[in-house]
Order: C-alpha cells, then structure tokens, then sequence
C-alpha cells in the first residue's frame, strides 16, 4: 500500500499521461489542455498553487488558441486560474 495521499498519486498519474501526451502530440497541441487543467486543479487541491496557476495557464493559452473566447472550456480555465491566483493571496492581478 503506498503511503501518498490520493491527490498525490493523481498527481504522479497525470504528470505521466501529460508527458506521453507531449511525446504524441507535441506541447501545444489540444489533447493536452484537458490533462493540464486536471493537473492545475489537482495541485491546487493540493495547496501548489504557484504550479497549478502555470498548469492552468498552459491549458488556457492552448485552449484561446484553438477556441472562441466564450467556449466554456476557456470560461472554466480562466475561473480556475483566478481561484489559484486568489488562493496565492494575490487578488486583482
């Protein structure tokens, strides 16, 4: 049995499906905005707030990139990233 809590191992999991993510289909492509906003929000929960924001804020510039604006996988990211931003204790940024 292993001694990491569930976010932990989440967390382990989604570094590994983002790195072969990468291998496939390169860093910037669409694939890989889902699985960084899933390990935005892991670290998040997980009170790495810095990491989550640069995690969030990857998946949010692939997703503007290859969206219109009000998509609400853009809308969700860009909240997400606000919290963490909050969370830091840097509001209004």
């Amino acid at each position: 049995m292993s001694n990491s809590s569930p976010l932990a191992d989440e967390e382990k999991r989604l570094l590994r499906v983002l790195e072969i993510k990468e291998a496939i289909f390169g860093p910037d492509h669409f694939q890989l905005a889902e699985t960084l906003y899933d390990l935005g929000t892991c670290l998040w929960q997980s009170e790495k707030y810095e990491e989550a924001e640069a995690f969030l804020r990857r998946a949010l510039e692939i997703r503007e990139a290859q969206l219109c604006p009000d998509e609400i996988s853009v809308e969700c990211t860009l909240q997400e990233m606000g919290v963490c931003v909050f969370d830091q204790g840097r509001p209004g940024e």
